[in-house]
C-alpha cells in the first residue's frame, strides 16, 4: 500500500514540476500573452470541459469536505475494496463521461456560465463523494 501511495504522490509532483517547467519556457518565448494557465483555458473552453469538472473536483476534494459518507461503496456493491478505491473509481468515472461527452460535442458552447456550472458540479462531487476529511476518519 505505501508504494501505491508513493508512486501517486510522485507522479502528481512530476506533473506540477513539468507544468511549472513548461510555464518557464513559454515566458521566455517571444508570443505575448503564451502561457500554460492560457492554453489549459482554450482547451477547457473548447470540448475539454472535463479539465474544469477535474479542477472542481479536486477543489471540493482539498479545501471543502464532509465527514460523513455519502455513499458506502463497500455494502452497495458488496466488495472487498474499501470505499476509498471506489471514491477514485467514482471521480474517475465522471471525469471520463465529461471527456467523453467533451469529444461527442454535446456541449457545443464557449460560455462563462457552463464553465461555472459544470466547476460547480465537480466542486459538489469533491465535496461530497471525494472528501479528503473522510480519510482521516476512516
Amino acid at each position: 500500500m505505501y508504494s501505491a501511495y508513493l508512486f501517486v504522490v510522485l507522479f502528481i509532483v512530476l506533473w506540477i514540476a513539468s507544468l511549472f517547467l513548461l510555464e518557464l519556457l513559454a515566458s521566455l518565448n517571444d508570443v505575448p500573452g503564451d502561457n500554460v494557465n492560457v492554453i489549459i483555458r482554450q482547451y477547457a473552453l473548447g470540448k475539454y470541459f472535463f479539465i474544469t469538472l477535474f479542477f472542481g473536483i479536486t477543489t471540493g476534494h482539498l479545501f471543502l469536505g464532509t465527514n460523513t459518507r455519502v455513499v458506502d461503496w463497500s455494502s452497495l456493491f458488496n466488495s472487498v475494496w474499501s470505499n476509498r478505491t471506489w471514491d477514485l473509481i467514482f471521480v474517475i468515472s465522471a471525469c471520463l463521461i465529461a471527456l467523453l461527452l467533451g469529444h461527442l460535442r454535446l456541449f457545443k458552447t464557449k460560455s462563462k456560465k457552463f464553465q461555472l456550472i459544470v466547476f460547480s458540479i465537480g466542486v459538489s462531487l469533491g465535496h461530497f463523494f471525494w472528501s479528503m476529511k473522510i480519510f482521516a476518519h476512516g
